[in-house]
C-alpha cells in the first residue's frame, strides 16, 4: 500500500499563479471531469490539470497517476470513468475518487493520492486559489 502524497503543485513546472480563471461553472457539467493545460515554458512538460464538479463541491488535481506519474488520460479530454465521481488511470487501472480527496482507492498505487489543486467558484468563475 503507498503512502498518502504531499506535493505542493505551485512547485511543478508550468503550475499557473493563483487567480488563474480556468472556467465559468456554467461550463463545468456535473460529475464530468475536465482537463485544462497550461505550458508557458516551452521547454518544460505542459501543467495538466482535471477539475471534477460533484454534489460536495469543484475538486481539482494535477493530471498525474501517482504510480509512474503519467497522466490519467491516454488522449486529450477522454478519461476512462469508474463511476460518477471515480477516475480510472487509463494507464495502469488505478482508481482515484474525485469527490474525496483524490485517494487511490485500488490499484498499484492504492493509498497514495491525486496531488490536489486548491480550487473555488468566485462569481461564477472557477479559480485557482491560495489553498487552505
Amino acid at each position: 500500500m503507498s503512502t498518502l502524497l504531499n506535493i505542493d503543485w505551485r512547485s511543478l513546472p508550468n503550475a499557473p499563479p493563483t487567480g488563474t480563471m480556468l472556467c465559468t461553472a456554467q461550463d463545468l457539467p456535473f460529475g464530468a471531469t475536465v482537463e485544462f493545460s497550461f505550458a508557458a515554458a516551452p521547454a518544460l512538460p505542459a501543467f495538466r490539470l482535471i477539475v471534477h464538479l460533484h454534489d460536495g463541491g469543484i475538486n481539482a488535481y494535477v493530471n498525474q497517476c501517482p504510480h509512474h506519474w503519467l497522466p490519467m488520460n491516454r488522449s486529450d479530454g477522454q478519461f476512462v470513468k469508474w463511476s460518477e465521481h471515480q477516475l480510472m488511470c487509463a494507464h495502469h487501472s488505478a482508481v482515484f475518487d474525485l469527490a474525496r480527496s483524490g485517494i487511490c482507492l485500488m490499484g498499484p498505487c492504492q493509498g497514495s493520492n491525486l496531488i490536489a489543486v486548491p480550487v473555488r467558484a468566485v462569481d461564477g468563475e472557477v479559480v485557482i486559489v491560495a489553498g487552505d
